[in-house]
């Protein structure tokens, strides 16, 4: 695989960057995407594109894969790349208590 591309601007906390393509403003790897493959953003609309990489930063089209959001989740999952959230025993009775 080739090296991740870093979109090179101020992310959101996640790394993610927005920019203009087509009149909207849209994550920058889906733009690199569309760019990259010919299509529009009309065209994936319902798809999400994710990372190969896991670099939310990157915007190698090469890294880039059109898919569902089953297919992403399903890739969270097997990846590991969901947050794991630890309770104390008295944040579950609170939570409870609401």
């Amino acid at each position: 695989m080739n090296t991740c591309i870093d979109h090179g601007k101020r992310g959101d906390r996640d790394g993610y960057t927005r920019s203009r393509c087509e009149g909207k403003t849209v994550p920058a790897h889906r733009m690199a995407y569309c760019k990259h493959h010919g299509v529009t953003l009309e065209s994936i609309k319902g798809l999400v594109v994710r990372h190969d990489c896991d670099n939310t930063r990157c915007v190698n089209p090469e890294h880039l894969l059109l898919s569902t959001h089953a297919d992403n989740m399903k890739d969270l999952s097997v990846r590991r790349r969901h947050a794991l959230l630890v309770l104390t025993e008295e944040q579950v009775h609170e939570i409870r208590r609401v």
